[in-house]
């Protein structure tokens, strides 16, 4: 196997960053599945300050069951998404 394709903790390139999404299901269209990817790859690119952090960027979207999942002590459904994804929009306008 080449070298170059195997990716340990001993290598200079090592820094690979997972970061998983959980949604309720169906939350998020097709189009809204790529736009997520592609700004959590840039936002972890753009805080390492290392151009070729994108490559080694892996994000992992998950749909989990109605409530079937949960923060800070709320299980989180369609509506407490929902109502998380309006609080974010409303910082980002800020």
């Amino acid at each position: 196997m080449d070298q170059h394709a195997i990716h340990t903790a001993a290598t200079d390139s090592a820094r690979t960053v997972r970061v998983q999404v959980i949604t309720p299901p169906a939350a998020l269209t097709r189009e809204g599945q790529k736009q997520l990817v592609r700004e959590i790859t840039e936002i972890i690119t753009k805080i390492s300050r290392d151009p070729t952090q994108a490559s080694r960027t892996r994000v992992i979207l998950t749909e989990a069951a109605e409530g079937g999942w949960g923060l800070s002590g709320t299980a989180f459904g369609r509506q407490e998404f929902t109502a998380l994804a309006a609080k974010a929009a409303a910082a980002r306008a800020k």
